[in-house]
Parts: structure tokens; C-alpha cells; sequence
């Protein structure tokens, strides 16, 4: 169904307007795959542990993603980070030809895993494979803006809070 370059993002994170346009602009203009780096310190929630794919970048283009989890704030040091590393929170603008080598690595992922229903298919994992393997090129557009998202069941009546100083 998908035939042209397209956007895939979390369904529980509420992402900046400018964003979206800097996805527009560069799937418009480029024909590599993007996404959007955010400082860690942007995106961590006020409570609880997070996973955040961790950038390494090297002449605006993506050379590794890690995925890394149990994040805290009092945990920081301990996992080699800092507030000012840029980190993904899963806004990626993609070819199609990226999706279907996606779709070859889902398979292979589930018929290895399939007997462990409750491992997870990271896509920054995954997307790091790819770079990694030489199949494809990631642009990074550094932001300063935040994420708002519901990474912990606390999560719902801060974000909501928020929401309404928007408003």
C-alpha cells in the first residue's frame, strides 16, 4: 500500500508542528531516509525509567543508533550518557524500499524469536542494522523541541496537565 516515501512515528508521543516540516521538507527534497534527534534532556519523562535509541552522528548522517534501556535521571553517568546526546523517539521519514528490507528483517526476527513471545522488534535496532550493513543512509536533523508521550502509567495525568496549559 505504501509506494513513496512516508513518515512512521509513536502513536503515544505528541511531536512539535516544526518537526513535521522538517519530515516533509527533506522526503520532498532527498531521496536518503531521515529522522529527527532530540537531546535526551528534551525527552525524558518527569517520572520512571524509558528506552531511547541513542544517535552517534557523523557528517549529519546517522552512524549508529543504540537502543538503550532502563534509562532514569539518576542513571545517567552510569549508562555513558548526558542530557545533550541526541536521541530518537521513533520520528523517522522513510523510503519505500526501506520498508521492505524492514519487513525481511520483521520476518527473519519473528521466525528466531518464535518462541519467546514477549521479545520486542526494536526499530532503531533495526534501522542501525541496516546502516550498519551499508543498505542504507540516515540524514539527522538536530531539534530542540520536546516530545510530550506516555511512557509510564504516571505519565497520562502529567501529560494531561500539560495539555491544558496549551490549550
Amino acid at each position: 500500500m505504501i509506494n513513496g516515501p512516508f513518515v512512521i512515528c509513536n502513536g503515544d508521543d505528541i511531536y512539535g508542528e516544526e518537526v513535521f516540516s522538517i519530515l516533509f521538507d527533506h522526503l520532498n527534497e532527498n531521496k536518503n531516509n531521515m529522522t529527527l534527534g532530540y537531546k535526551l534532556g528534551n525527552v525524558m519523562p518527569d517520572k520512571g525509567a524509558f528506552n531511547r535509541g541513542i544517535f552517534e552522528e557523523e557528517n549529519g548522517f546517522v552512524k549508529k543508533i543504540t537502543e538503550t534501556l532502563g534509562i532514569e535521571e539518576n542513571n545517567l553517568e552510569e549508562k555513558g550518557l548526558n542530557k545533550n546526546d541526541l536521541c530518537s523517539m521513533n520520528l523517522f521519514g522513510l523510503r519505500k524500499e526501506t520498508l521492505d528490507m524492514l519487513y525481511e528483517k520483521l520476518v527473519k526476527f519473528k521466525e528466531e524469536h518464535k518462541n519467546n513471545p514477549k521479545i520486542e522488534c526494536y526499530l532503531p535496532t533495526e534501522l542501525n542494522n541496516l546502516i550498519s550493513e551499508g543498505k542504507i543512509k540516515m540524514k539527522i536533523y538536530e531539534t530542540d523541541e520536546s516530545c510530550l508521550g506516555v511512557t509510564n502509567p504516571e505519565d497520562e495525568s502529567i501529560l494531561r496537565d500539560k495539555l491544558k496549559l496549551v490549550s
